[in-house]
């Protein structure tokens, strides 16, 4: 049997052999595309940043630069979570890492700063601060007959220690300071003017207490300032001095004021 050439041709160029060797330019340029994407979707990964910044898409091998958002108020920042193991410094606000062959997510925590108490005695201002923190403080009004002198304790952290109104910066430990208060000086009693003529007159000049007796000697105010409670109890309960130099009540009443106040030698 005969076979016509031109059928034989005409099959194959029609089998799927024949043509595709009739298009090679083609086939290789949708494969060689098709390796390109594969490639470039196997060497870019994500980088997810929870409070902070970096987050994107990075080639493996790259170098990734990530930074902490800024911590809220009373805060600071206190490490990186998550895929931590890549991470150059993990309690450093600002670290870097180089881009693996994987998605990467971290995250910024953050935590509370400590706070140290200010105890402020006789006054306003006491609580618990931040270190660093400046603070008004105020003392309390005067009781009757007294004045604002000035503050004691942790001194050295005030702006001034003699005003009723200062500030206080808080140091990295709790302190306190306590108000002080004085006799109003418009209201003293004065020894040389007032207290010593009435001693002289009922005590010194009396012999009772003068230079020589049997008992305290009482003409100055060192003498009288040594053994001021007992001069204070024999004038409050009226045992001395004795008739006829008692004294009226109201002289007893300001010795006794005077004592109170202190005795200054005034």
């Amino acid at each position: 049997m005969q076979i016509d050439s031109n059928m034989l041709n005409l099959q194959r160029n029609d089998s799927p052999i024949h043509r595709y060797r009739m298009h090679p330019l083609k086939y290789l340029l949708l494969l060689s595309l098709l390796i390109w994407s594969c490639d470039n979707a196997t060497r870019h990964h994500e980088v997810t940043i929870v409070n902070g910044t970096g987050s994107g898409s990075y080639e493996l091998g790259e170098k990734v630069y990530i930074e902490s958002d800024n911590a809220p108020e009373g805060e600071a920042f206190f490490k990186w979570e998550g895929d931590t193991f890549l991470l150059d410094q993990s309690r450093s606000p600002e670290t870097s890492f180089t881009m693996p062959f994987q998605d990467i997510q971290l995250t910024a925590t953050f935590k509370d700063l400590p706070r140290y108490n200010l105890a402020v005695e006789s006054g306003n201002g006491s609580g618990a601060y931040l270190a660093g923190t400046i603070v008004q403080v105020y003392a309390f009004a005067a009781a009757e007959g007294k004045v604002f002198d000035h503050w004691e304790g942790d001194v050295a952290f005030l702006e001034d220690s003699t005003s009723m109104q200062s500030t206080i910066e808080i140091p990295e430990f709790d302190i306190s300071i306590t108000a002080i208060y004085v006799p109003n000086p418009s209201n003293l009693v004065s020894f040389s003017q007032e207290v010593l003529p009435i001693m002289k007159v009922s005590c010194t000049n009396t012999s009772c207490h003068s230079y020589g007796t049997v008992s305290e000697p009482l003409t100055n105010y060192q003498e009288i300032k040594s053994i001021l409670p007992s001069v204070r109890s024999v004038i409050a309960n009226a045992s001395m001095p004795v008739a006829p130099y008692e004294l009226t009540q109201e002289e007893r009443e300001l010795i006794i004021e005077w004592i109170d106040q202190g005795g200054l030698n005034n």
